[in-house]
């Protein structure tokens, strides 16, 4: 049911007093419950007072009983001595026990001979002192049954950790000290179990009573151990009611019902009659008129059913327009179809038959067929037959484009093999040859790219008339972007060994170098070595790359330590370690990059390691060629999948 203005008017008003209503009664409770809270605190103040005063005295009685054993002198180490000493440091006429805990939290001694007697403390007090707990822990402790003998249900407990491991504990009665309380409170005081059960002195009435949470000695937990309960003291003041609000909001809120349901009787039912008008417009019955106006002169209806009749006489003049529009839009739906159906002879065949087909199904009234806009209709095919000519047109202009596309491309591709051949060349040429600079060492190196350039590369160049730089490294990726990498990479690593002399440290620039603006994100992985001719020591640093293998003199193969160092490039500020081994002379170094021992066969295999070994074995002759040819005859026609690099070192 939909409502009236005049209903949802009233609705909002009995809305926003609710409203009222309900932040009145919520302060109201608020203020009660602040109230109750700041009573419950008054009220266990007294409680919590007279406890703290009894507290700082059983423990200053415990305390002393505690110095008097440790002032007799250290406790012994047998569980007889150590019984023999407790009994002897209890003072005449206390009633209280002495226990000694070792550093494994078992109870190794005690004062009482009473069989059955539970321990003072428990796991979790004796766990809180061996963490590292320093000074004296006090709480309270249940007795059970079979501790009767030694007093009360409840013990007052006090903890002192030793300094070897061992925990001394003395527990003594808590009733004489809740007398204390009482003296204190006048009023009994009762001790409680943790689930209500007296267990001491006199309850308190079941509803007027306070109560305060005694912990256990080394609790952690918040679980009180005992309560204590005391009558409660009354208040010194009583809080206010609520009712006052309540009356005043019930008495404003219905003076103010009656005056809306007056004032929405008076001055809404004159709104009645505008609004049937507009329904009645609203349902197309263009006839329909109001009142006269005057009627409600002096009134907001007034004004509304003034704005109804010129509606009626705005939406009379749009209906006649309407019919006008509607002739327009025929002649121009004759005209669009004859010029469409000139414009449908430009298509083929097939486009044009399609086209003619549509148009003569067309009707001559102002509505399609299917009851859309004729105008609607024609502007929808005119789009169609505007996308196939241009459609035609396209394919002729792409077909022009081809052919032009063509003859420029087979021009570019000319070009692009003349200038790829050409740093093909260049890559070569800045690739050492001849014999290297020292005549103690001999080298045979080759790269073979897999595309016209490549991102392997190596180089050997003379420190100092002693010592000698090998170097062999793969840029991650092909072509000509890997080319340049190398590139860079080559020049940084001769200028930044030119001004420093350990490896590990030049590697370490040389990656801050090619780390810093590397928007690509390209690494290198790179095998650095500095030979000393004079005594066959080679000190290296493998960043990355393939392990090297080491033929000796005699024939026998063996891998050098596997790089223990990121690639080059990757990340800024890395830090490198160098290996060192020793040439003997006869000895060879073949260092190789990943394009060997990854190599695919046509079903897929790899090279791998085993075969590079294989290949090595051999005489003092160079092993490049033998490398290269048992790739090739692994590979078996397959096409290459990666540079192959090969360098070969002997010391002479």
């Amino acid at each position: 049911m939909t409502l009236g203005l005049r209903q949802r008017v009233l609705l909002l008003w009995l809305s926003a007093l609710l409203l009222a209503g309900l932040a009145i009664a919520t302060a109201g409770w608020l203020r009660e419950a602040q109230w109750q809270q700041q009573l419950d605190q008054a009220a266990q103040m007294p409680l919590r007072q007279a406890w703290a005063s009894a507290d700082r005295q059983w423990r200053r009685a415990l305390a002393d009983v505690l110095d008097a054993v440790q002032k007799i002198g250290p406790l012994p180490a047998d569980e007889a001595g150590l019984r023999a000493h407790l009994v002897a440091a209890v003072p005449v006429g206390c009633d209280c026990l002495l226990e000694v805990y070792d550093a494994r939290q078992q109870r190794v001694a005690l004062s009482s001979a009473a069989p059955g007697l539970a321990p003072l403390l428990d796991g979790v007090a004796l766990a809180a002192l061996a963490r590292g707990q320093q000074g004296d822990s006090a709480g309270v402790r249940l007795r059970d049954s079979a501790s009767e003998a030694l007093g009360g249900p409840v013990l007052a407990v006090l903890a002192r950790p030793l300094g070897d491991g061992r925990v001394l504990a003395i527990g003594a009665d808590l009733r004489p000290w809740m007398r204390h309380l009482e003296v204190m409170l006048g009023s009994p005081v009762g001790l409680l179990s943790p689930r209500g059960l007296l267990l001491s002195g006199v309850p308190a009435p079941s509803t007027q009573y306070v109560q305060l949470a005694l912990p256990a000695p080394g609790a952690a937990s918040a679980r009180p151990a005992a309560w204590l309960r005391s009558a409660r003291p009354m208040p010194a003041s009583v809080p206010p009611t609520g009712w006052t609000p309540w009356l005043l909001l019930a008495a404003v809120g219905a003076v103010f019902a009656a005056a809306l349901a007056l004032a929405l009787r008076r001055f809404m039912g004159p709104l009645l009659r505008p609004v049937a008008l507009l329904e009645a417009l609203a349902e197309g019955r263009l006839q329909a008129t109001a009142e006269d106006p005057d009627m409600l002169a002096g009134h907001e209806a007034a004004r509304l059913a003034r704005a109804a009749e010129r509606l009626r006489t705005e939406l009379r003049a749009l209906d006649a327009l309407r019919d006008e529009r509607q002739r327009v839009a025929a002649q121009q739906a004759r005209l669009m179809r004859r010029q469409m159906r000139q414009l449908a002879g430009m298509l083929d065949a097939d486009g044009r038959q399609e086209i003619m087909g549509q148009l003569s199904d067309e009707g001559t009234q102002g509505l399609g067929d299917d009851g859309q806009p004729q105008l609607v209709r024609l502007a929808s095919l005119l789009g169609r037959l505007t996308s196939m000519v241009g459609r035609q047109h396209t394919r002729v202009l792409e077909l022009l484009r081809e052919l032009h596309e063509s003859v420029a491309t087979r021009e570019q591709f000319a070009s692009l093999q003349q200038e790829l051949a050409i740093a093909r060349q260049m890559q070569q040429a800045i690739l050492p040859r001849g014999a290297p600079p020292l005549a103690q060492v001999s080298i045979d190196a080759t790269m073979i790219p897999a595309r016209e350039v490549g991102g392997d590369f190596y180089d050997w160049f003379a420190l100092d008339e002693h010592r000698l730089a090998l170097v062999v490294a793969d840029v991650s990726g092909k072509g000509v972007p890997a080319a340049f990498f190398m590139a860079v990479t080559r020049t940084l690593l001769r200028s930044t060994v030119a001004f420093v002399d350990d490896p590990a440290e030049a590697m370490a620039r040389l990656n801050d170098g090619l780390a810093a603006d590397n928007e690509q994100t390209m690494f290198v992985t790179l095998f650095y070595a500095v030979l000393d001719t004079r005594s066959g020591v080679l000190d290296h640093v493998n960043a990355g790359h393939n392990p090297p293998l080491l033929r000796r003199a005699d024939g026998s193969v063996q891998w050098l330590a596997r790089g223990r160092n990121p690639a080059l490039g990757a990340f800024e500020g890395m830090a490198f370690c160098a290996d060192q081994v020793t040439l003997a002379p006869g000895d060879g170094l073949l260092l190789y990059t990943d394009g060997v021992t990854e190599a695919h066969s046509a079903d897929g295999l790899l090279f791998g390691e085993q075969a590079l070994v294989q290949a090595l074995q051999g005489d003092g002759a160079s092993p490049v060629p033998s490398v290269v040819a048992a790739v090739r005859a692994f590979e078996a026609g397959a096409p290459q999948a990666d540079d192959i690099t090969c360098v070969w070192v002997r010391r002479g």
